[in-house]
């Protein structure tokens, strides 16, 4: 099978779209600049060939808020969420949630955190969606579906939603690394 047809190569393309993202973001560029795709097309080579490893979840940690919403920044009636269905990845349970506001929580309902970004008019925080590509990544190779072909993939009983993963990022300028607290 090609790895243009499988899992790891839509889980990596969308991994280096944040590492690109997330370059300019840092950088504070409106547009994405020729920079910016050098990265994206570095981290894919070597996601895809190995040389490179999508860093340890605990990493993202020291980004994600304990006393705001993790998605808009609210700090009203707040709750934990749970980037996919409690249960679904027992051994990552403590990394699955994420501290959001009762509005935010109850929009998202029991969609899939990108069918529920993509229903809205904002994309979330990278850090967010860093952390759910993540879990994805660690539920793929503990269940050995890297390999595994996109529209078996779309057929299969997974925890979250591959037909919402974005191909391609929104302009620079649009995004956000991390939702700042609304005191």
């Amino acid at each position: 099978m090609n790895d243009n047809d499988t899992a790891k190569r839509l889980l990596y393309h969308n991994y280096a779209n944040l590492s690109m993202a997330h370059a300019a973001i840092v950088a504070k560029r409106k547009d994405y600049g020729d920079k910016d795709y050098e990265i994206r097309s570095a981290m894919f080579r070597d996601l895809m060939n190995g040389t490179k490893k999508i860093r340890p979840i605990s990493e993202d940690d020291q980004f994600l808020s304990k006393d705001h919403c993790n998605y808009c920044g609210s700090n009203k009636k707040l709750t934990t969420d749970y980037i996919f269905p409690k249960g679904a990845f027992p051994e990552y349970e403590n990394e699955n949630e994420m501290i959001a506001c009762s509005v935010c929580k109850k929009s998202r309902k029991n969609m899939d955190l990108l069918e529920w970004m993509d229903s809205g008019e904002d994309f979330l925080p990278l850090m967010v969606i860093r952390r759910y590509f993540k879990l994805v990544h660690l539920f793929c190779l503990e269940k050995d579906l890297m390999s595994m072909d996109l529209d078996e993939a779309l057929e299969y009983d997974l925890p979250f939603e591959m037909q919402y993963w974005p191909e391609k990022f929104w302009p620079a300028g649009d995004l956000k690394l991390v939702a700042k607290s609304k005191k």
